[in-house]
């Protein structure tokens, strides 16, 4: 079992809120007029393009955090291999 240290779990508990902010950021900005007439989104068009925009989104969160799951973070790994840390011992 491995223990995080304090600030790893201030770092671990920030990231859903981080999370949420992006998503309402992005909701926000797809639905401003400003964004529309900047980049030509026009009637009908408009609900895809914006539904485009947050599946996107939601997809790179998605692969974002099964890529992560895989990262080295500090001095341990986040899927800890049970086997090769037998075979270390």
């Amino acid at each position: 079992m491995v223990i995080l240290p304090p600030a790893s779990n201030l770092l671990l508990t920030c990231n859903p809120t981080s999370f949420g902010y992006d998503s309402a950021f992005i909701g926000v900005t797809i639905a401003r007029a400003a964004f529309k007439n900047d980049f030509g989104i026009v009637g009908s068009e408009a609900d895809n393009i914006s539904s485009n925009i947050t599946s996107t989104f939601q997809a790179g969160a998605f692969f974002g955090a099964l890529f992560c799951f895989f990262c080295k973070l500090g001095n341990f790994t986040v899927y800890e291999d049970r086997n090769a840390r037998q075979a270390e011992s």
